[in-house]
């Protein structure tokens, strides 16, 4: 080392070679401590070699040879000195305004609209491959835009008599192009009070008149804004975990803080089996005869299988196993692939879509929609047949009343075969579970089925009253022998 210690001037400087090639050589100064100079093949630079205080030593680059003069190389190097005598490392320094820079920029880059992208292709479209459900999904984030773009909208505020009328004009900023680390707190909470008392897009209709009614938006913000927060918790440690110093708090929290998240409403409707409403709901779905009873037996047997209306719609002839006595759900609302028994009045159905159908790989065939099978939306037909039957529910009531049925006590039956049932996602209840408990499973399905069956003739004091309004039926013929043998026997 000490034959490489010179007194560094230009002219002492200009003399010393370049380095062999793949080497480095190092000179320091004699006068200032520290300053040195790194040769390498092709160039040479400016360095300062020294120990940060109470920490190890550093090499600092100063600048290249032939940019800088000594005189500046030494000014610069002295400079640095004193920042590693007060505990500065001037490489980590320069590290974190290169992050600084590089955060700057990703922040331009780096808006509202390119985090929902995110959120959507790489979580929300991975998570819910090929899963049915994922539909709904995809349009809550098309809102969660609209939410986000620049446009006006209407407020309302309520009378004295708790009428809503129209209030005034407000015009939105647009928050898409901006980046998503601008959008503060305040903005957040001052957005979404506005959409609470803002104008919906469809107004709700009063189920008794029928009639239009003026009232604030109830859930769409709600599930707006909700997402928009789980699109920050999904990106905010993510940034963090690519650099230390992007640390930012999710603006969408401050709706906790001043606990403007509402619960949903708990959706209670089904048919009440206890009640005459479900002999009446039956008999008007039996005599419902739409396309030769084509909406009858599709919503028959959503009810008899506890089904969503995504799996029995679009249900194919090859997922019917009638050798077997199997359904085949594929690709459900989860992603999981189930493997339903067939009940007795299931079959029936079944063997009578399948007759009418000949010609169509649908089980409910339905030549006038663009799929091929019939809608899985039956408003219309739901409400055509409240008229008759004065109950008016939706298509997941018939699930909900399927549930209903199954957890009374009297029918004694396992939650785990009911969760399989309604293809919940539990631990261990899946295809294997199918596998080990067919026969449970089938006991179930039949259980429910029977004990709908029992339930229409114990509302009505003779059975007659509402079998005639079914089609003649095998199940319904066996459940009326069955009830027979029952009272001779008792």
């Amino acid at each position: 080392m000490a034959d490489n210690k010179i007194v560094f001037n230009k002219s002492n400087l200009d003399k010393i070679p370049f380095a062999p090639p793949g080497e480095q050589l190092f000179y320091y100064d004699t006068k200032t401590p520290g300053f040195g100079l790194r040769v390498g093949a092709n160039k040479k630079a400016y360095i300062l070699y020294a120990r940060v205080k109470h920490g190890k030593p550093v090499r600092v680059t100063l600048g290249q040879y032939g940019v800088m003069t000594v005189d500046q190389a030494r000014e610069a190097c002295i400079n640095e000195l004193n920042k590693l005598n007060s505990g500065i490392d001037p490489n980590a320094e320069r590290k974190q305004e290169k992050a600084e820079k590089v955060l700057a920029a990703k922040k331009d880059v780096e808006t509202l609209e390119w985090l929902i992208n995110l959120y959507k292709t790489e979580h929300i479209e991975k998570k819910t491959k090929d899963k049915k459900g994922s539909e709904g999904t995809l349009r809550t984030i098309g809102d969660m835009m609209n939410k986000c773009k620049a446009h006006t909208v209407t407020t309302l505020k309520e009378t004295k008599d708790g009428v809503w009328v129209e209030d005034k004009k407000v015009e939105l900023s647009d928050w898409l192009n901006r980046p998503y680390r601008s959008i503060t707190k305040t903005e957040v909470l001052e957005r979404f009070k506005i959409f609470a008392v803002s104008r919906p897009s469809r107004l709700r209709r009063d189920k008794q008149t029928g009639q239009s009614i003026l009232q604030p938006m109830i859930r769409t913000h709600q599930i707006a804004f909700r997402m928009l927060r789980a699109a920050y918790n999904y990106q905010i440690p993510r940034a963090a975990h690519l650099n230390p110093e992007d640390v930012m708090e999710n603006p969408f929290n401050i709706l906790t803080v001043y606990d403007q998240w509402t619960e949903p409403n708990i959706r209670t409707n089904f048919v009440n089996f206890n009640e005459s409403e479900f002999l009446n709901w039956w008999s008007a779905v039996a005599n419902y005869n739409y396309y030769a009873g084509l909406v009858r037996d599709y919503l028959l047997l959503s009810l008899i299988q506890g089904g969503r209306s995504i799996d029995i719609a679009p249900m194919k002839k090859s997922q019917v196993d009638f050798k077997k006595k199997h359904i085949h759900y594929i690709n459900t609302k989860n992603g999981n692939d189930y493997i339903f028994p067939m009940t007795r009045f299931a079959e029936e159905i079944l063997k009578r879509r399948f007759e009418q159908n000949a010609g169509s790989e649908y089980v409910f065939a339905y030549d006038l929609s663009k799929s091929g099978h019939i809608p899985q939306s039956c408003k219309h037909h739901f409400k055509l047949i409240a008229k008759e039957s004065g109950k008016l529910i939706s298509h997941h009531d018939l699930r909900r009343t399927w549930a209903t049925a199954a957890r009374t006590k009297k029918l004694n039956i396992d939650k785990r075969d009911i969760d399989y049932c309604l293809k919940h996602i539990v631990k261990d209840v899946d295809a294997h579970y199918f596998m080990q408990e067919e026969e449970r499973i089938h006991d179930a399905l039949q259980k429910v089925e029977d004990f709908f069956f029992e339930q229409l003739k114990k509302l009505d004091e003779k059975v007659h009253a509402w079998r005639h309004t079914m089609p003649k039926t095998e199940a319904v013929e066996n459940q009326v022998q069955n009830n027979k043998q029952e009272e001779a026997q008792a």
